[in-house]
């Protein structure tokens, strides 16, 4: 066996974490029917039940991925929504929720406080940093956090479910990490 060459973090949990994530994402759904309100001026919903249908799709999706390891793209979990409320979205509409919920979170993560450090050290050992998490976020949300925290430029490698047709722990997206840290899984 060889020495490990690579490796590879999760991160909400392990780098970063979201305070209070059930209390803040129903805030953040309000932010997004905002958002779709100023921009398409009006859904024919309150934003109660707009809230109501995005967390019940978000969670929805979880779901599915626990249990079929299954992924998706941002616009997966917005259309469930809409459909959910038994509304028709266009896709100027799912962007702007998109675009609206985005912005909401922008932010919202926190570093731990031995991320940096773990990571620094790693990389003066010759390691190859790897990042793979299960996600519906787009990796621009994710990247931009990453960067604003300065933990961009530690990690060589940045996956993201939302990106792939799997999550973990499918096998295909630890061979997709694995190939482009260039080692073997």
């Amino acid at each position: 066996m060889t020495a490990p060459r690579a490796v590879v973090f999760d991160l909400g949990g392990t780098l970063v974490q979201w305070d209070d994530w059930e209390g803040g994402a129903p805030v953040k759904w309000g932010l997004a029917y905002d958002a779709l309100r100023a921009a398409q001026g009006g859904i024919g919903t309150s934003r109660e039940e707009f809230v109501a249908a995005m967390r019940a799709a978000e969670k929805a999706h979880w779901e599915r991925v626990d249990r079929d390891h299954w992924s998706g793209p941002p616009t997966s979990v917005v259309s469930d929504g809409f459909r959910r409320l038994g509304a028709n979205a266009d896709e100027g509409a799912l962007l702007a929720a998109l675009d609206g919920y985005a912005r909401a979170v922008a932010g919202w993560c926190t570093v731990f406080a031995d991320t940096r450090e773990t990571l620094a050290t790693l990389r003066e050992r010759g390691y190859r940093l790897g990042l793979l998490s299960n996600t519906w976020w787009a990796a621009e949300w994710h990247n931009a956090d990453l960067a604003a925290h300065g933990l961009a430029d530690l990690l060589d490698e940045l996956v993201y479910t939302s990106d792939l047709e799997c999550s973990k722990p499918h096998p295909s997206v630890f061979r997709e990490i694995a190939s482009r840290l260039g080692v073997s899984p």
